[in-house]
Parts: structure tokens; C-alpha cells; sequence
């Protein structure tokens, strides 16, 4: 009798074991095709086959977005954009030359991306560090460091203002797109060319080359300063007067 109560109940707990395990199995693979059903859907909402910007990467929860500055100053290469892709889906993120980035701090001056950059991440987890070309976009602030954080404003400067056409100059003659006179001549664009003069006066070719900067990309602005309507006549008056004060002493003379 103990023999057969002790089969009974090996059998019964055996198929306890075995009605547990199915359900498992079961369980597994619902939150997997959960899993899988929640990331098409967010695909679909976010169309993910096609590019995102930088901007509507910040928004997206497919990708995580942080972006600082850098130890160095406040043009050239001193903007970090940290991404890492959050789906199984490849994604394209572009950074268009022109885009203004907005710091967490009101005292740090405003980011201008200096030119266009292209990110590709293909797998989740994938991440990638790119340091941008970057303008300072307000001269009174201070500049960035490694600590300040930006987040991507609505403004941005397009290829028909001023500082887009700078930035599309830069595109095809990046010469001058790590330089002193590269930001000089955007803040040129910006707060006008009376508020450059004195900052490249007593910079030995700096004026020349922000001149340059300014003519070839077709901006209009030149920090020459302009000539007082009639000055270039005065030479030739101060001539004809010279000569008509020459006769009036001759003829007196003759006169006399």
C-alpha cells in the first residue's frame, strides 16, 4: 500500500514539474513576441527606416542622446555628441551644419554646429562619441566646458542667412573652420561688423583673412571701414584750390 501511495504521488508531483515547465516556455516566449510586438510598434511610430535628425533623435526613445562641451574653448572641435542606439533597427542620425545647440546654463554661450555630420548606428547597444565643429553664437557669454550640457533649439541658421552661408563656405573650404577669424566673421553675422573691428585690430591678418571669409562665401559684410561720402574728392579740391590761390597771387603781382 505505502509502495503504491509513494507512485501516486511521484506520478502527480511529475506532472506538476512538467505542467510547470510548459508554462514557463509559454511565458518565455509571450514576453518575447511582447518584446518584439513593443519595438515594431515604436518602429512604426518613429518610422525608423528613415533618417533621424539630431533634433528628433533628442525626443526619440530609440536613441539615447547626451551632448557637453569639451575642454576646448568655444570653436573648432569643442562639442561632444554622445549616441547609442535603444532598438534592433539601424539608425542614421544627421547633425546639420547650422543647428543651434542651447546650454543648460543661460550664462554659456550658444552652440552653432560648424558643419554636417552623419552618424550610423546598426545594432542595440552600438554607440558612438563624435566631437563637432562647432561656433560660439554669442560672444558675451562664457564659453563651454566638458561639465555644460546642450539640448537642440528650434532656431537654426539656414543656407540664406548670413552665418548658413558662412557654413556652406566651409563645406567645400574648410581652411579657416578651426579658426579664430572662422568666428570672428560668424560673429560678424551676428552682432555686426562695428563689434569685430576692435577685437582683430590688433590681431596681425586677422582682418585680411575674416575679409576673405566674408567675401568668398557671399555674406555682403566686409570690416572695412566705409569711406566719408565726398573724402575721396578732397585731393582734387585741395588741388583746385591750391592752383586757383597760385593764379590770384600771380595776377596780383602782375597787377602790381
Amino acid at each position: 500500500m505505502k509502495k503504491t501511495n509513494f507512485h501516486k504521488k511521484r506520478k502527480f508531483y511529475g506532472l506538476i514539474l512538467i505542467a510547470m515547465l510548459f508554462f514557463l516556455l509559454g511565458s518565455n516566449n509571450s514576453l518575447i513576441h511582447l518584446k518584439s510586438a513593443q519595438e515594431n510598434n515604436l518602429e512604426n511610430i518613429y518610422n525608423l527606416d528613415t533618417d533621424l535628425t539630431i533634433e528628433e533623435a533628442m525626443s526619440s526613445p530609440l536613441v539615447d542622446v547626451v551632448i557637453n562641451g569639451t575642454v576646448w574653448g568655444f570653436w573648432g572641435q569643442c562639442i561632444d555628441v554622445y549616441l547609442e542606439q535603444l532598438t534592433t533597427e539601424d539608425v542614421t542620425i544627421t547633425i546639420s551644419a547650422g543647428v543651434v545647440l542651447s546650454p543648460a546654463d543661460s550664462g554659456v554661450q550658444n552652440m552653432i554646429v560648424a558643419k554636417t555630420e552623419v552618424v550610423y548606428l546598426t545594432f542595440s547597444g552600438d554607440s558612438e562619441i563624435i566631437t563637432l565643429y562647432a561656433f560660439c553664437g554669442e560672444s558675451s557669454d562664457d564659453a563651454p566646458d566638458e561639465d555644460d550640457t546642450f539640448t537642440v533649439s528650434s532656431i537654426s541658421y539656414g543656407p540664406s542667412t548670413c552665418v548658413g552661408k558662412i557654413l556652406a563656405y566651409f563645406e567645400t573650404n574648410d581652411t579657416y573652420i578651426d579658426t579664430q577669424s572662422g568666428q570672428f566673421a560668424i560673429w560678424a553675422c551676428i552682432d555686426g561688423v562695428a563689434s569685430v573691428r576692435p577685437l582683430v585690430s590688433f590681431l596681425p591678418g586677422t582682418e585680411e583673412e575674416v575679409n576673405l571669409i566674408l567675401e568668398e562665401s557671399g555674406t555682403g559684410l566686409s570690416l572695412d571701414r566705409p569711406s566719408i561720402p565726398g573724402f575721396s574728392l578732397f585731393p582734387t579740391i585741395i588741388t583746385l584750390f591750391s592752383a586757383l590761390g597760385l593764379i590770384l597771387i600771380l595776377y596780383k603781382k602782375k597787377n602790381f
